[in-house]
Parts: structure tokens; sequence; C-alpha cells
């Protein structure tokens, strides 16, 4: 049938991804409550991880939420294509309309650029989507931090009280 075989194109995805070859140190990723982070200095490919990291949730059917505090919805919307295209090439797969419609299905993009984002906008945040729109996230991403006011347990406190998965990202700076 059309879905097993969509599916089976989903499955092949997921296998083939890149972030296969990371999950054995990861033990299998992050669980239910847990933070992971990514730091480094601009332009070595936190983002585009954490999209890695994202989409593959997505396959699953997992609901995700990403904030950006660096780019705008449009700009990390065409992230998603991008590195999504990049996954159906390199893994030989076509793409399907299943997979590309459980990614549009439950992903929500928020850009909060040139604004302070903290621990307690992100649950203000979550508790306007869950009220509203009835999407309650799986994986959260929050990408764009400043490590210099990283405050790891406030975040770790909210992926634990929510029981969810989330990923940081902040940028470090090169000492002068």
């Amino acid at each position: 049938t059309l879905i097993s075989r969509n599916q089976m194109n989903v499955d092949v995805l997921i296998e083939r991804s890149p972030l296969q070859s990371i999950f054995p140190a990861l033990r299998g990723g992050l669980g239910t409550g847990q933070v992971g982070g990514v730091m480094a200095r601009a332009g070595v490919g936190k983002s585009a991880f954490l999209v890695h990291i994202a989409l593959n949730s997505l396959l699953r059917g997992a609901n995700v939420l990403h904030v950006s505090l660096t780019d705008s919805q449009a700009h990390v919307r065409s992230f998603y294509d991008e590195i999504y295209t990049e996954l159906l090439r390199a893994s030989g797969v076509s793409e399907t309309p299943y997979a590309r419609i459980a990614i549009e299905r439950h992903r929500m993009v928020h850009s909060s650029v040139g604004k302070a984002f903290g621990a307690s906008d992100l649950v203000k945040l979550m508790n306007s989507f869950s009220q509203l729109m009835q999407f309650k996230p799986a994986l959260v991403i929050v990408d764009g931090l400043d490590s210099a006011s990283l405050n790891a347990s406030e975040w770790s406190a909210i992926a634990d009280s929510h029981q969810i998965r989330l990923w940081v990202s902040a940028r470090t700076h090169r000492e002068s």
C-alpha cells in the first residue's frame, strides 16, 4: 500500500541519517526530561546538528518546537527544507508526501530575533501553544543562546517539569 511504502521510505531516511553514527555515543539520544547542549563558535554547524535531531524526531511523528534566537521563521523553515532535501539525496530515497506532511504537521517554529529569551519565556510559549493550538512538543530546540548567560539548571528544570527532551545551542566567543 501507499502508506506502508511511504513509511518504509521514512524508516530508510531515519536509518541512514548521519545522527545514527553519533547515537551510540549519546546512548541513543536524550530521554524525556533531559537537556542536551551544543556550544561552539559561529558557523561550525550547531543549527544544522539541531535540525538533524529535529528531523529525526519529526519523521518518527513526534511534535517539535524550534525556537530560533538568531534567524527568522522563514529562514529556519528553509534550513529544514535544505537539510531534508540533502538527507533524501544522500539516502537515495525519493521524496514521499508522508514524510513532508509529518514534518509540517508536527513542527512549530518560533523566532525571537533581537529579543531577550529565557527559560521562563519558553514556558510561556509552550503554554500558549498548548492552550491555543493543542500543541505539546516532545522535543524542544532553543537555538542561539548566549553562553555567557546560560543557566543550565533553569533549562533542566523546564525539561523535567514539562517532560520534554530539550536541546539548546549557545555561541561561544573566541578569547582575545
